[in-house]
């Protein structure tokens, strides 16, 4: 996935709502302009996505679990905020159609799974990475990777002054996991993919001293 900038802008508020509203079916150009200072345009900073919701366009997946509510970003970005019947916090999903957006969060909801399984292990690799016994370096993509949303990525980032960065030293990032759980999330991908590598390289090597006593082989 390209990485993408964080968008600092913030639209004036009654921009930001109309836009919103625009979205909501059946409502004429005069409704619109009345529901302005509507309570059902709600002001929601969770997750490190500052954004409005619109309380009143939510659309419900088929399983009846799950449900998308229609948001705006102080940047003037449409997305979905789609939560799990029980959670407290919402994938936010910037797909345009809600089913791409139910889709992803889906996609999203697994990978995060997957690792909260395993959670044990991350604490015991923390606590490696603290002791200088596992060094390890970021990326961007391993938070993608772990299920984290694209816009709360950005937003953390930028919030800890470590926005327009790609790779991190995977200390600084274990440590901000205390801050926020779901750093821990990227920390654990990040190992997975380097043990892969790691693995990768070490049967490249087991391959090529194989080819090279094929060779030796032959050349007798």
């Amino acid at each position: 996935m390209q990485d993408q900038p964080f968008d600092a802008r913030r639209l004036p508020v009654e921009t930001l709502k109309a836009k919103l509203l625009a979205e909501r079916p059946g409502l004429s150009a005069l409704d619109r302009e009345a529901l302005l200072g509507s309570a059902a345009l709600e002001r929601n900073t969770d997750n490190w996505v500052r954004s409005w919701i619109d309380t009143e366009h939510v659309v419900t997946h088929r399983s009846k679990r799950v449900v998308a509510t229609r948001a705006i970003t102080d940047s003037g970005l449409l997305i979905w905020m789609v939560r799990l019947q029980g959670n407290r916090f919402a994938f936010h999903s910037d797909r345009e159609g809600v089913d791409d957006a139910f889709r992803q969060a889906s996609e999203a909801r697994r990978a995060r799974k997957a690792i909260a399984s395993r959670w044990d292990e991350y604490r015991a690799l923390r606590r490696r990475i603290f002791l200088g016994g596992r060094r390890l370096t970021i990326t961007v993509d391993d938070a993608r990777r772990a299920g984290l949303c694209e816009l709360g990525i950005q937003g953390f980032l930028h919030r800890v002054g470590l926005g327009g960065r790609t790779h991190f030293p995977g200390r600084l990032l274990a440590a901000l996991s205390y801050v926020d759980r779901q750093v821990g999330y990227a920390v654990f991908a990040g190992h997975l993919r380097q043990q892969a590598e790691e693995a990768s390289r070490l049967g490249g090597g087991a391959e090529a001293a194989a080819d090279r006593a094929v060779g030796h082989s032959n050349a007798l």
